[in-house]
């Protein structure tokens, strides 16, 4: 399989997905158009890698995030509108082992329960998931995502609203000044 450099498929990402494999630890990540990359970092490199492609500090937005949600740990990410949410993807093996991965809100379709401490993510794409945490804990998850994109929503909104503004009020004042002018021209 050919390389495929992170910043050519950035746009795609739909889910970052930590994997162990006969090379180590590796990373799947799942993309809108169905195809599933392996990269042959652990989750935390290729995640610092995504985000700097958009040029996001992690560390910054957690701790804004931390102060919204009340919380400091499993805290989503965002890029733009895109909200990635932390879920846990596979079992501990050793002591600081990456566990979670992050799913794009938009990018769920539905879920399944598959027991007690597991469920089955089903994407747009038709892919699934597995994951070895509680429908609880995915449910909220997946609540505080979508609770952070409507307010990246909002904030877009608001800004275009307030640019829209700002641009009438800047024809209005240079129709005034050019009737301004042409009346004493004419006068």
């Amino acid at each position: 399989m050919a390389a495929v450099r992170l910043e050519k498929i950035r746009d795609y990402v739909i889910a970052l997905r930590p994997v162990y494999t006969d090379k180590g630890d590796a990373t799947e990540i799942y993309l809108a158009n169905g195809e599933v990359k392996v990269f042959y970092s652990g989750i935390k490199a290729v995640r610092r890698a995504f985000l700097k492609n958009y040029a996001v500090d992690f560390f910054e937005q957690q701790r804004l995030l931390s102060q919204e949600f009340g919380k400091s740990r499993l805290l989503p990410f965002y890029i733009d509108e895109r909200v990635f949410i932390p879920l846990k993807m596979r079992k501990t093996v050793s002591k600081n082992d990456m566990v979670n991965g992050y799913v794009e809100v938009g990018a769920v379709r539905d879920f399944k329960r598959e027991g007690r401490l597991s469920c089955l993510i089903c994407l747009a794409t038709g892919a699934e998931i597995p994951l070895t945490c509680g429908e609880e804990t995915l449910i909220k998850s997946f609540h505080m995502g979508k609770r952070l994109q409507e307010r990246l929503v909002r904030e877009r909104e608001d800004k275009g609203l307030e640019y829209k503004y700002k641009a009438a009020d800047s024809l209005l004042t240079l129709v005034a000044e050019l009737g301004a002018v042409m009346g004493k021209k004419q006068g």
